[in-house]
């Protein structure tokens, strides 16, 4: 199984355990290096941090709402204006962070 052509481009690895419990990786893909230019590292890495904090900030409403939903009837029309208040609050609060010389 040294040759990866008959496997699934979906199989990063294939590792054979035997009796003892011992393991021997017999397949690892190699990772192709993605082609980054010198000069738009830095814009990417803002931009990609920007991002995980808005999903940061998503993921904190949701969770909020169905709290509210959860708690009282109508819980999330009665709460929105708190919920999306402390969600953006922590979503700015990460972003704050990967924005160089902001936080």
């Amino acid at each position: 199984m040294s040759s990866n052509s008959d496997l699934p481009k979906s199989v990063r690895r294939v590792t054979v355990i035997q009796g003892d419990g011992a393991s021997r990786t017999v397949f690892k893909k190699s990772k192709d290096k993605k082609s980054q230019s010198f000069m738009l590292k830095p814009f990417e890495r803002v931009h990609r941090r920007m991002a995980e904090a808005m999903k940061e900030g998503a993921a904190e409403y949701l969770d909020r709402h169905e709290r509210s939903n959860e708690k009282k009837k109508n819980g999330w029309v009665k709460d929105m204006g708190d919920n999306v208040y402390k969600a953006n609050r922590k979503a700015m609060k990460k972003a704050r962070k990967a924005m160089p010389g902001m936080g």
